[in-house]
């Protein structure tokens, strides 16, 4: 059986490789920043960007806690019609409130939709004293209560309970488990320009053999601590990758990008190289001016290099402080542009929460069809709702025509792949000569 590194028989596998990938990334990130007055050593380097890592675990002893985030989004398109489109999606917002306090046992959760600062509807949903209700502001006068049969058995309660803690033995061993990977590991190093400054570029390169290794061990070790049955299930799926792993020249490359003498960070890369197939993918965190983190991910389907075509998201992460920042994640599509979504979001720890008023709460299953009219009568009042979906309706058919366009063009191009192998099979049974 012939086994690509990127194309795994489980999708467990591919995930698990994934995480270990991500985990020495950040690694290198955070200890291309915090490096200073160490020797340039490619080993001391990885080594000293591990302990790093590690140290950045915070667990947070907060028993109450208020988060809001705020998300817009818009389109990037030289087409007219797109362009008109965002025009009209950039002005809307949809606002995520939520509040919860451990010790009161108490959840609330508000979804507010604006259109141009304009309320257009805003949904409450909130957990006290083991009961769950939902509000329609300005659609419904009542609180609703879901009954057990919309809970669908759900366990209210387990929402309040305390994470469990974790183990600083088990954080001890992973920790030293890639420590002696890297200590046992080669490395290269070069000087190179990059935006037009002189940086250091070292690497770690790993073969699908030494990445299934190293996931073995650190899963075998954190079922020693847990023992939980789907970390046996992924073991066992890892050895067999093994065993039918044939040689290749596939790889994964993992690069920091530092410069001055303190070694500051300017960019982490992971690169994964398949040859066979042809293909590359690549994943970039560099640090800006604006102190900003971007993170790029690449994939080039015909080469097995990279370039800025090959970009396919980007995610910009700013930070005012601790509690508060700014995300924005941009999905190039081929051909077409780019779809942006912002994200704004604001933490809270300091904040009181008090249980809501429901005495005149009606049950989910008692609602009548009186209190159903009172809905849609509500909703046909709101003339900021109403404008909304009469525009999206209107522009239904240019999203109907552009897909059925897409899908058309797919389904003649898997005609024409199997009329090409009905005649391949043809020429091949009957003996035909070219």
């Amino acid at each position: 059986m012939e086994e690509n590194f990127e194309k795994k028989s489980s999708k467990k596998v591919g995930i698990i490789i994934t995480v270990v990938v991500i985990l020495l990334i950040i690694a290198a990130m955070v200890g291309g920043v915090t490096y200073i007055n160490s020797t340039r050593k490619p080993e001391k380097i990885f080594a000293k960007t591990i302990e790093d890592v590690f140290e950045m675990v915070e667990v947070t002893d907060s028993r109450k806690e208020k988060a809001e985030v705020e998300l817009s989004a818009e389109l990037e398109a030289n087409d007219p019609e797109v362009k008109a489109i965002n025009e009209f999606l950039k002005v809307i917002k949809l606002k995520l409130t939520t509040e919860i306090d451990l010790d009161k046992e108490i959840f609330n959760a508000n979804i507010l939709a604006t259109y141009n600062n304009m309320q257009v509807i805003s949904l409450d949903t909130l957990i006290q004293n083991e009961r769950a209700y939902i509000y329609l502001k300005d659609l419904y006068s009542k609180y609703i209560e879901l009954d057990e049969e919309y809970l669908e058995g759900v366990d209210l309660s387990t929402l309040f309970t305390t994470p469990k803690t974790i183990n600083e033995d088990l954080i001890t061993d992973i920790k030293q488990i890639i420590l002696d990977e890297v200590n046992s590991r080669e490395f290269t190093q070069e000087k190179i320009k990059l935006n037009d400054e002189n940086v250091l570029k070292t690497t770690l390169r790993l073969t699908p053999k030494e990445v299934l290794e190293i996931s073995i061990k650190m899963l075998n070790k954190i079922n020693e601590y847990e023992n939980i049955p789907e970390f046996e299930e992924a073991i066992e799926d890892l050895k067999m990758e093994m065993e039918y792993l044939d040689e290749t020249e596939n790889y994964l490359d993992i690069s920091i990008y530092t410069k001055g003498l303190k070694n500051e960070l300017v960019k982490a890369e992971f690169l994964m190289i398949n040859k066979e197939d042809e293909e590359a993918i690549s994943l970039e965190i560099e640090k800006n001016e604006e102190k900003e983190f971007i993170i790029r991910s690449y994939l080039n389907e015909e080469a097995t290099s990279i370039n800025e075509e090959n970009e396919i998201m980007s995610i910009t992460i700013s930070k005012e402080d601790k509690n508060r920042g700014t995300i924005k994640l941009k999905f190039n599509v081929e051909d077409q542009g780019a779809v942006i979504l912002n994200i704004k979001s604001n933490i809270d720890n300091n904040v009181n929460i008090e249980e809501r008023n429901v005495s005149n709460s009606i049950k989910a299953n008692s609602l009548t069809e009186e209190d159903a009219m009172e809905i849609m009568e509500n909703m046909e009042k709101n003339d900021v709702l109403n404008m909304i979906l009469n525009y999206f309706l209107t522009n239904q058919s240019f999203i109907d025509e552009t897909m059925d366009n897409k899908e058309q063009l797919e389904i003649q191009q898997q005609m024409d792949e199997q009329r090409i192998n009905e005649i391949e099979n043809i020429i091949e049974n009957e003996g035909i000569m070219y």
